[in-house]
């Protein structure tokens, strides 16, 4: 959803507003890592979803209600309860950032966005890529 230059700068930013006790490189490692599947030679949007602890029956950039988004989250607060005592704090911290600042993304930019233009979705995405990538070159 979100670039990663995108989420580098809101965890910065979370970093410099909150009195976290972290470490801050675990904290924005962990803030990139759920897309490293993208560095995989088999990579599929079903890697993605696993790595973004998509519920099932939920689908990649058909994110399109409240309710999906709850329950996306959802599954997000069940995988950090069950792992919050086994994974490095600051690395797990910034991984679940990652993935709420996906899930709001879905919700309110990305499926508004790619459905208010024309053309077929491969098109559609086409265009939010462009422009997604613009802004994250900012």
């Amino acid at each position: 959803m979100a670039y990663t230059m995108i989420h580098i700068i809101i965890a910065e930013e979370i970093f410099s507003e909150f009195s976290l006790n972290i470490n801050e490189n675990d904290f924005l490692i962990g803030t990139i890592a759920p897309d490293a599947v993208h560095s995989c030679e088999e990579f599929s949007y079903k890697l993605k979803e696993k790595s973004h602890f998509f519920p099932e029956g939920l689908t990649w950039g058909k994110v399109d209600t409240c309710t999906k988004a709850n329950l996306w989250m959802d599954s997000v607060l069940e995988f950090y309860e069950k792992n919050k005592e086994n994974i490095n704090s600051s690395f797990l911290l910034g991984y679940i950032i990652h993935v709420f600042v996906d899930i709001y993304n879905a919700l309110y930019y990305y499926y508004p966005y790619v459905n208010a233009f024309y053309g077929t979705k491969e098109e559609k995405v086409e265009k939010y890529k462009i422009e997604s990538q613009n802004l994250d070159k900012y």
